[in-house]
């Protein structure tokens, strides 16, 4: 379904290059992330914090998709759920935005778990179609307040709640830092999950079901624990949506948007978050930032295509070459065997033929086969130790 990242190697982890590189880099994409409101006008900022919220949706997908291997085309309506439960919290509970969060995350994990029930039986495209049957069905049906009575009011304002019950984030720019902050935590509990027993489990489930059963695998109880993981992801995206649009649209988590999600995960690579964030920023910020339509055509189907025959495996995908190119190159800097990089690409010496060393060794082999050949015809056909008699 997508190809594993490879880690960094054990002989490399601890250099302090590597170090260097590693917490360098973080510690600018997170400076880069936090300056980014300065740099904007209030409009913008709003775009900027729809992509991190996409962000956060596109990693259920990342989960569910690429780790799992359940392809799943639904993931809007998994956030559509959440979404619900925000606007139905903050315009009759006035619930805390912690809460809502909290609240929001379980009932996305329950919705995505029923949804997952047919994948107990169903694979590949059919669970594909029932995904995506559920996402239409949701928008049009189960979040429609002309069907049922606790779908929230399209027409009615979502006003964002306290944080922790003092903080204001009506501001946009607080609201950014919000969603920043909630990414972070999404994404370092993701990559525990990954790092544990229940994201080992998940990847044997996908690359082999009763290989994984032999091994004691309860395989139902590990696509429904994906699902569940990736129905919270998605329920989170979409709470913070909610409380970033001022209100609650069916039309926002329409059937199409699912699609759009699950082209952001494909472009990004599926088997990465980072790829899930660039996947997201590049459909989605494109269309926002770059200029002109010809630049915006790259968001397009057209740049979809063009993205996928020149990189099939993603975006996401030169960024870790790029990364192991220069692991490559601290392994020969320092005199190191990586086999991981095959950085172990050069062969012993061996000797020209005709020479003396050649001649010796061919001798060698010529004896040792004679002496097996010997010993193995048997007592009567071998020689005895003082010659013929």
């Amino acid at each position: 379904m997508s190809d594993e990242v490879r880690p960094v190697p054990n002989e490399l982890r601890a250099l302090p290059e590597v170090r260097a590189l590693r917490w360098g880099g973080i510690a600018v994409l997170a400076s880069l992330a936090l300056a980014v409101p300065y740099w904007l006008q209030v409009g913008d900022q709003l775009k900027a914090t729809a992509a991190i919220v996409f962000v956060i949706i596109t990693m259920s997908v990342v989960v569910l998709t690429g780790w799992a291997g359940q392809v799943s085309l639904g993931q809007m309506s998994f956030a559509g759920s959440g979404g619900a439960v925000a606007a139905y919290a903050s315009q009759h509970w006035n619930l805390d935005l912690a809460l809502t969060l909290l609240l929001a995350g379980l009932i996305g994990a329950a919705v995505a778990m029923i949804v997952g029930l047919p994948a107990l039986r169903l694979r590949g495209f059919f669970l594909a179609v029932t995904t995506l049957a559920f996402a239409m069905a949701t928008s049009a049906y189960l979040l429609n307040i002309q069907h049922f009575s606790w779908a929230p009011d399209p027409n009615s304002v979502v006003i964002r709640p306290r944080l922790f019950g003092g903080i204001s984030v009506a501001s946009q720019r607080t609201y950014y830092y919000v969603c920043l902050v909630v990414l972070a935590l999404a994404v370092v509990a993701v990559l525990n999950i990954r790092r544990s027993r229940t994201g080992r489990v998940l990847l044997a489930t996908r690359e082999n079901e009763r290989a994984a059963q032999a091994f004691g695998v309860n395989v139902l109880r590990a696509k429904l624990t994906a699902f569940a993981i990736s129905g919270c992801l998605a329920a989170l995206g979409g709470c913070l949506l909610v409380e970033l649009l001022g209100g609650f649209g069916p039309e926002t988590y329409a059937p199409e948007q699912s699609f759009v999600i699950f082209t952001a995960a494909v472009v990004g690579g599926l088997g990465s978050l980072l790829g899930a964030a660039l996947g997201s920023l590049y459909l989605e910020g494109a269309q926002w930032w770059l200029p002109g339509p010809q630049w915006q055509t790259l968001a397009s189907a057209v740049g979809v295509l063009l993205v996928l025959m020149i990189i099939p495996g993603g975006i996401g995908q030169v960024v870790f070459r790029v990364r192991d190119a220069g692991l490559r190159w601290i392994a020969d800097r320092r005199g190191l065997i990586v086999p991981s990089l095959l950085a172990d690409a050069r062969q012993p010496e061996t000797a020209q033929p005709g020479s003396d060393a050649d001649d010796d060794d061919r001798a060698a082999q010529t004896r040792a086969g004679a002496a097996h050949h010997a010993t193995s015809a048997g007592p009567d056909l071998a020689p005895s130790a003082g010659g013929p008699s």
